[in-house]
């Protein structure tokens, strides 16, 4: 479990120089199991390492934190906030992609990463299903199917990257 949540963090801790002390600060909180902790730590961090321009990269985190403290009700909530602003941002990719020419692309808003948006559908199942809500876990889980599906077909169009086997 410690595993899961360490990858997802230090995925996008990797890309942000202030997230990397953050998380180093989290991380053996997290390797104990300390999960309450390190909820708390993220939630006090939000003004200070996480802007505007990163909130679906600090409800991601603070989502997966709260899934295995236990927390589902407030993963949930974070989950389908990320995943919102996710679509959000994409139905405005296009000008956002325009405007990276014009201006710093570290200007701009953090969209998710493809595994990031897997894993929203998969930890929304899990929440669901810890709840009792099946039927709702299902849906997620046949959500996350159906974009990974999509992500073959698009990966075997486009082609892999160098070394990705999709």
């Amino acid at each position: 479990i410690a595993f899961l949540a360490l990858s997802l963090l230090g995925a996008t801790a990797c890309s942000h120089a202030g997230l990397r002390k953050h998380y180093k600060k989290m991380r053996p909180n997290m390797i104990k199991g300390n999960w309450d902790v390190t909820v708390k730590q993220m939630n006090a961090a939000k003004t200070k390492i996480y802007g505007e321009k990163d909130r679906i990269m600090f409800w991601l985190n603070l989502g997966t934190l709260q899934h295995y403290a236990g927390q589902t009700k407030p993963s949930l909530a974070n989950f389908v906030r990320a995943e919102k602003a996710m679509q959000d941002l994409w139905t405005t990719s296009v000008s956002a992609e325009a405007s990276k020419f014009i201006a710093n692309e570290t200007a701009q808003s953090y969209p998710g990463e493809d595994h990031e948006k897997v894993l929203v559908y998969l930890y929304t199942s899990l929440s669901h299903a810890m709840q009792g809500n099946l039927q709702d876990a299902q849906v997620e889980a046949r959500a996350a199917d159906g974009l990974l599906q999509k992500m073959k077909i698009y990966y075997e169009k486009e082609g892999c990257p160098k070394g990705v086997d999709p």
